[in-house]
């Protein structure tokens, strides 16, 4: 099957749902193959009916409702909507991919560019993924200062107690929001951390870090920035546990046992950016929703994942040194396989995510 004409009719799948919704009317798709992800089918001759944007049937012997919309793909391939779990849609900074790669540029990118900008490049980069065929897509971070939230206003994706996505409680006027249709989206505001936690910045200029994050090291600091974070629409917490390194002033378990009960008090679930075996560990046992990269990984860790119900998204290929090693380094590529290949022996929830950072 060929995977750009699979991905055009994703796009076309989805684009459909939201011109259904926008008319309030019932429009049935004919597919001459329609695919079933959870079976690893492809079934023949299927019909879709959609209903003010919701599928309310799916079968090969349905009945097209007089009235109806049809959009006729009997000829080609249908498939749900593609997921992305670890995206970053309003930073665009130009990672070099080498060896020696810092977040040098990172850092540069977010005091060169204001968050309107990043705003607009966010919603460009949304609605690029929903022509690409991603119906969903969880952003973590990355957005100055809450770019996220205001491309979440904008995008008409409406939320619903199926998706679990929120509206920002910071809403513009009624009537403004959701007016551009794109992806289901999840947010999560700004990463919190430790002082020290990701971006490794001087002392004579700590506060450029705070452009993308929560520097929370006590408990009223980190029950701050998880409301403010869920104030402007996030559906997730993004915490960082290590990078590059395991530090011993890094959030402890115990830490992170109480920013997974202060976001749940408000039904939000929390994701753990981790690099390295010991913060992988510690994010583990504190029982967090989806641990983010978790390049090093035992089996003994990859067990425990599996028993505390986490959920891996590995992002093995984003931008940086680690993309640059698996195309460069021999035997890199190999290390992610197995890596990837042991989790998925033992029953780790793996998810696709691309950790893309440039358009």
């Amino acid at each position: 099957m060929n995977v750009r004409l699979v991905l055009r009719l994703a796009s076309i799948f989805l684009l459909t749902l939201f011109l259904t919704s926008a008319e309030a009317q019932v429009t049935v798709i004919t597919a001459g193959q329609l695919v079933d992800p959870e079976a690893g089918t492809a079934l023949p001759n299927q019909t879709v009916v959609i209903e003010n944007g919701i599928i309310q049937e799916v079968g090969g012997d349905l009945t097209i409702p007089a009235g109806a919309r049809h959009l006729d793909l009997s000829s080609l391939t249908v498939l749900p909507g593609l997921m992305d779990a670890h995206t970053h849609v309003a930073s665009a900074y130009d990672a070099d991919n080498s060896p020696d790669s810092d977040w040098g540029s990172l850092l540069e990118y977010n005091v060169e560019v204001s968050t309107a900008a990043r705003s607009i490049q966010g919603f460009l980069a949304a609605q690029s993924y929903l022509d690409a065929g991603f119906t969903t897509i969880r952003d973590l971070g990355n957005a100055g200062d809450f770019a996220d939230s205001a491309i979440l206003n904008i995008l008409s994706a409406e939320p619903t107690a199926n998706t679990g996505q929120v509206k920002a409680y910071a809403d513009p006027r009624p009537g403004q929001i959701g007016s551009v249709p794109g992806p289901t989206f999840f947010i999560s505001g700004k990463i919190l951390a430790p002082f020290g936690g990701q971006m490794r910045v001087s002392a004579n200029s700590p506060e450029v870090a705070l452009i993308d994050f929560f520097e929370a090291d006590t408990r009223d600091e980190i029950r701050k920035a998880i409301r403010q974070n869920i104030h402007y629409g996030a559906s997730w917490i993004k915490i960082i546990v290590d990078d590059r390194g395991f530090r011993p002033y890094m959030y402890s378990v115990e830490d992170i046992k109480f920013i997974i009960e202060e976001a749940g008090r408000a039904g939000v679930k929390v994701a753990a950016h981790s690099l390295v075996e010991e913060g992988a560990r510690v994010a583990i046992e504190a029982g967090v929703a989806s641990l983010e990269h978790g390049y090093e990984m035992s089996d003994e860790l990859l067990e425990l994942a599996k028993e505390r119900g986490v959920v891996l998204v590995g992002c093995e290929l984003g931008p940086g040194p680690d993309s640059h090693n698996a195309l460069h380094h021999p035997g890199e590529i190999e290390r992610i396989q197995d890596r990837l290949e042991r989790a998925y022996r033992i029953g780790v929830e793996l998810v696709f995510a691309a950790d893309i950072l440039r358009q």
